[in-house]
């Protein structure tokens, strides 16, 4: 799984690069040691099934980060322990504002329940 992830992160970079955005990373699941320069941006990557009402859900501190984009793409890392899913990859993009230490919190829940079925707390150095 974690190199399925890998290959979805250097996708992204790749892409990144031909299109001219400069050196955009991805992290996943278990990434630590995050870190980023002021006005750098980097991307969350996490597996997502919204085809059975689950999304992820982010929470930062605003003066540390700016969510700049989100994007779901479907199939591009779907599990295949999902029975008839059609699960995909949700893509956070952030830009780092200011010196310090941000936690990016996320959640994977249903909007319409209380219960989180999964948080992942990311630590990020910005430098």
């Amino acid at each position: 799984m974690k190199n399925v992830l890998l290959c979805i992160m250097v996708l992204i970079v790749a892409t990144c690069l031909v299109a001219g955005c400069g050196e955009l990373r991805g992290f996943g699941e278990g990434s630590s040691g995050i870190s980023v320069g002021i006005n750098e941006k980097f991307v969350m990557v996490l597996d997502s099934d919204p085809t059975a009402g689950y999304s992820w859900h982010e929470n930062h501190d605003p003066m540390m980060l700016e969510l700049v984009g989100r994007t779901y793409r479907k199939g591009e890392h779907a599990k295949p322990e999902l029975a008839g899913s059609t699960g995909g990859v949700e893509y956070f993009t952030f830009k780092a504002l200011r010196t310090g230490e941000a936690k990016i919190i996320m959640t994977y829940e249903r909007p319409w329940e209380e219960e989180t079925i999964k948080q992942v707390v990311f630590t990020v150095n910005i430098q």
